[in-house]
């Protein structure tokens, strides 16, 4: 087997820990199950839009679209913000 399929056998283990140890955190699930959601369309189509995003500078949330950029030899990660709505240039 290859490294994802024993990542993913040791998540499912320590997910199962988890849900057997947290029964009533039902919101843990919904937020695993988005990011894994965010993960597969990074991987399907190379960006996500992810809405209520937190800033901790101002306080406030937004909305952007995580883009993944795969150089070769770097994975990287940038947020392309949607400047529609707040009078942006």
């Amino acid at each position: 087997m290859g490294f994802f399929a024993y990542m993913w056998v040791g998540l499912l283990i320590l997910f199962l820990v988890l849900e057997g140890s947290t029964v009533a955190l039902v919101s843990l699930w919904f937020a695993v199950g988005s990011l894994a959601a965010i993960v597969a369309a990074l991987l399907k189509d190379g960006r996500a839009h992810v809405t209520g995003l937190y800033s901790e500078k101002s306080g406030k949330t937004y909305d952007a679209t995580v883009v993944l950029e795969d150089t070769g030899q770097y994975v990287n990660f940038k947020l392309d913000f949607d400047r529609q709505k707040g009078g942006g240039k």
